[in-house]
């Protein structure tokens, strides 16, 4: 049994990654990705072309458990990097897991953009953006703006790994 609408499951997988259909014309539809990345799927689409779309969605972004992808809280927001900051305690965490396993900036934005999920922090009152061994706390304003918090194992172990020193 063949895919019967190409483009519907485009869409749907496509949404699986954080993908939103930014444009709808003659020559199909437009998707943009969390990190910019952009594609068209075409108006007369194959099954093929679909699958081969998603093949490169799923490599670019990861798999998580087989079944979802980038998978996101429904409510979480998206952030505008453009109004993004990083508090004093966020730039000196990242200093220190830079110093203790080569933690990067760039791995840090990796998180926030293509995350394996976003969860809502009840007792700091923050969405965390978790990918691999980070997890990123960030304060969402209602204007929009974000604050970076600080900058976290997504592991217990790791901690025990890479200890804070003691005040």
């Amino acid at each position: 049994m063949g895919i019967k609408h190409p483009r519907k499951l485009a869409e749907k997988k496509f949404r699986e990654f954080g993908g939103v259909r930014t444009g709808c014309g003659r020559f199909g539809d437009r998707w943009t990705f969390p990190d910019g990345w952009a594609l068209v799927v075409p108006e007369g689409a194959t099954p093929g072309h679909v699958a081969h779309l998603i093949s490169e969605a799923r490599e670019r972004y990861g798999s998580r458990s087989g079944k979802y992808f980038a998978w996101r809280e429904r409510d979480a927001p998206r952030l505008d990097f453009d109004r993004l900051t990083a508090s004093a305690h966020a730039k000196d965490r990242l200093a220190l897991m830079t110093e203790q396993a080569g933690i990067t900036a760039h791995d840090m934005l990796h998180a926030l953009q293509l995350p394996e999920r976003v969860a809502f922090d009840q007792k700091y009152g923050s969405w965390v953006w978790v990918r691999g061994v980070l997890a990123v706390p960030v304060a969402v304003a209602d204007d929009g703006s974000a604050v970076i918090t600080s900058v976290l194992w997504a592991d217990r172990d790791l901690y025990d790994q890479y200890p804070r020193e003691t005040a």
